[in-house]
């Protein structure tokens, strides 16, 4: 406790000056590197001018000829187009030689932001509780009572909810319809609105880390944004990841493992995934669930990450990278409202079978899979 409490007070004193060294650090080196960017580009346009600025002498002097020409043949696409005379191609040519501007947008949302600060106010939070509950929102919000599973009363004002719902670790639910996002209280007593959504999005895949939910993917009608979203519980503010995604998660719900999400396939992708929450990329994991699906990733005790998908139960683990089948599929459809929940070793999460949606679990010890509610449509 002493060492910690040292600990912690030489790291805040000394805060205020590394922390602003290294940000006004890294504007200098930004700095100097646009300067040299800005020296070369230049370099280059004077060169691309000059060398438009002889063309176009040769170009004159030969247009000039040709006025006195009768019947000639036209070598370049702009005597092409002279001799048609097509005046808005003529025009469309002449505008688009200067046509150029440089995409800051990007590069604004990733200087203007402090997410490179991670938020520590997390750590100083109570601890992580059990929850209390099992909820689905679909239309009809249903709330089981953990460990019993008999369904609880949810108060008018939340009877209806139609979204994604997330268990944090603080017991509250994170909850998102396709606008905007939300708390909901333990006991889904109340709820307090946190911030829209910058993309209109449904059924996302949803993760916390660091006091922060991301949004994955998800739908609007036909169109699946490739883009990620992270809200900040402290200060309610949603940000947009500045690079999308390679592929669309659709149907593919993470766990979190460390400082990375592990997703399994996806609706049009065999392989899975890994997104490294510090760099915030998506790259490829050497696996392969041979047919594209809707899949569903647990994090087991062991550094083992459990992967169920329609063709079966698939083990990953972390040290060695292995990979392999340890049970075969059913007919029970993964379903995405809600994220898998953890309770004592038992993981809850959704299914359809025969077209019902169902309440299942998977063992940690076991990793056997049983059924043990239902919910309605």
């Amino acid at each position: 406790m002493d060492q910690i409490s040292t600990a912690w007070q030489e790291q805040a004193s000394g805060l205020r000056p590394k922390l602003v060294k290294k940000v006004a650090d890294t504007f200098d080196s930004l700095q100097k590197l646009l300067q040299e960017s800005r020296e070369k580009a230049l370099a280059q346009v004077i060169k691309y001018a000059k060398e438009f600025e002889s063309e176009s002498v040769a170009i004159v002097e030969k247009l000039k000829s040709l006025k006195y020409k009768i019947d000639w043949q036209p070598d370049t696409e702009l005597e092409e187009i002279i001799q048609r005379e097509d005046t808005k191609a003529l025009s469309e040519l002449q505008s688009s030689v200067a046509d150029w501007t440089f995409e800051l947008e990007e590069f604004q949302k990733k200087w203007e932001s402090l997410s490179r600060l991670k938020n520590w106010k997390y750590l100083l939070k109570a601890p992580a509780q059990e929850p209390c509950c099992f909820a689905v929102a679909n239309g009809k919000t249903q709330v089981l009572a953990l460990p019993s599973l008999q369904p609880l009363t949810v108060p008018p004002h939340l009877a209806e909810l139609d979204g994604s719902l997330l268990c944090l670790p603080s017991t509250e639910w994170f909850f998102c319809d396709t606008t905007s996002c939300s708390l909901i209280t333990p006991d889904f007593s109340s709820q307090d609105d946190l911030c829209t959504l910058n993309v209109s999005r449904r059924n996302p895949a949803l993760a916390y880390y660091h006091n922060c939910v991301y949004l994955f993917g998800g739908y609007t009608g036909m169109i699946v944004p490739s883009t990620v979203e992270c809200v900040d519980l402290d200060s309610h503010s949603i940000r947009n990841l500045a690079c999308p995604l390679p592929i669309s998660v659709l149907g593919s719900l993470p766990c979190r493992y460390k400082d990375f999400l592990y997703f399994g396939c996806v609706r049009l992708c065999s392989k899975g995934h890994i997104f490294n929450l510090e760099t915030e990329r998506l790259v490829e994991l050497q696996i392969d669930f041979e047919t594209p699906n809707v899949s569903l990733a647990f994090p087991f005790p062991n550094d083992e990450i459990v992967f169920l998908v329609n063709s079966g139960t698939f083990t990953f683990l972390v040290e060695t990278k292995d990979f392999f089948q340890i049970a075969e599929g059913s007919d029970m459809s993964l379903d995405s409202y809600t994220m898998p929940l953890g309770y004592r070793g038992v993981w809850y999460f959704l299914g359809v079978i025969d077209g019902t949606k169902r309440l299942f679990s998977i063992d940690e010890s076991s990793k056997d899979i049983s059924q043990v509610g239902e919910f309605e449509e």
